[in-house]
């Protein structure tokens, strides 16, 4: 995950010579992630506010869940490998896995919470996956296309190729990541299954 050093945003506040309270928050888990708005809303003020939109975060993900399990009515869940970075290749860690879950999919090469590791395109060939999701940390869809091309040519026709507007709704810890399950549930069930009007092709799109 791309993330701002704390001395950096200390040096900032001193540069500003203003009176700031910097919060240092460092989830690892899509849970954390959440807990983390309560963190910001608390002190921002305005602790309702937050209950609220973390409820609704949740609500969101549990209806989510109904939906694919339902869906998939006892069948295997599809694999998914959600690719952080083309050159080397590196799989995406931290809440990714937990986003991909929550969008009934089977994370692979990685574990909810551990660190984004670099593989190699012999291990992603080898895992198989039904699914390829290009979410480079840093790009929004048109580059997360442009860097999803190096990858139709390295795997077998087998799998379907997506790219995804990773600074959206991936990588960025925030309220955003649910539209991120919710858009990956899109791209493996259909949009109706996802509980939207319709695949949000502003932030995914299918190469493959």
């Amino acid at each position: 995950m791309c993330a701002v050093p704390s001395g950096e945003v200390d040096k900032a506040v001193a540069r500003l010579n203003c009176q700031a309270t910097v919060l240092q928050i460092d989830p690892h888990t899509l849970n954390e992630v959440i807990e983390s708005v309560q963190t910001v809303a608390d002190a921002a003020g305005v602790p309702e506010r937050g209950r609220t939109l973390v409820e609704s975060l949740h609500q969101r993900l549990k209806n989510l869940s109904e939906r694919t399990e339902r869906h998939l009515n006892g069948r295997k869940r599809p694999t998914v490998f959600i690719l952080e970075w083309v050159d080397p290749p590196f799989v995406g860690g931290h809440w990714v896995p937990d986003i991909v879950l929550a969008a009934g999919g089977e994370p692979i090469l990685s574990l909810p919470g551990e660190r984004s590791v670099p593989t190699d395109w012999d291990q992603i060939r080898l895992a198989d996956p039904d699914h390829i999701i290009v979410s480079p940390c840093g790009y929004g869809l048109p580059g997360a296309i442009a860097q999803a091309q190096a990858v139709l040519a390295q795997m077998p026709q087998r799998a379907a190729i997506w790219a995804i507007d990773a600074d959206a709704i991936v990588v960025r810890p925030g309220p955003r990541l649910v539209d991120g399950a919710e858009a990956i549930a899109a791209a493996l069930f259909g949009f109706e299954v996802a509980g939207l009007p319709a695949l949000p092709a502003e932030v995914i799109e299918r190469l493959r």
